[in-house]
């Protein structure tokens, strides 16, 4: 991490065994972010549940502070995001969508398998 706290350069490299979020259970989660003032760079973003996989690499780019940004993610509030230009690349293969039904009542009725690029 380097520059001032409200708005650093950073880089994270993590993974997760078991890893649950909003009701949502995987086996791993491995990430390695970048951040450099207004954007983010997913270098390697991966999740993975019984046999299906999720990956999500590319840029996020926002005209606002990082403290601003996770303070806005941290209340819900997403008016960051109307100014975002986003350049994704996301990849999932064989995931049961019933494992998404935790996160939201309306996910509920989701079934089968999906895969794309």
């Amino acid at each position: 991490m380097s520059g001032p706290l409200s708005d650093p350069a950073l880089t994270v490299d993590a993974a997760v065994l078991r890893p649950s979020w909003g009701g949502i259970n995987g086996d791993s989660l491995s990430v390695a972010l970048a951040y450099a003032p207004g954007v983010l760079r997913i270098d390697r973003a991966r999740w993975a549940a019984a046999d299906g996989r999720a990956a999500l690499t590319g840029t996020i780019r926002a005209p606002v502070s990082l403290e601003a940004w996770l303070r806005g993610i941290a209340r819900r509030d997403e008016s960051w995001a109307k100014n975002a230009a986003l350049d994704l690349d996301a990849r999932v293969d064989s995931l049961d969508l019933s494992l998404l039904a935790p996160a939201d009542t309306s996910l509920r009725s989701l079934d089968g398998t999906a895969t794309f690029t």
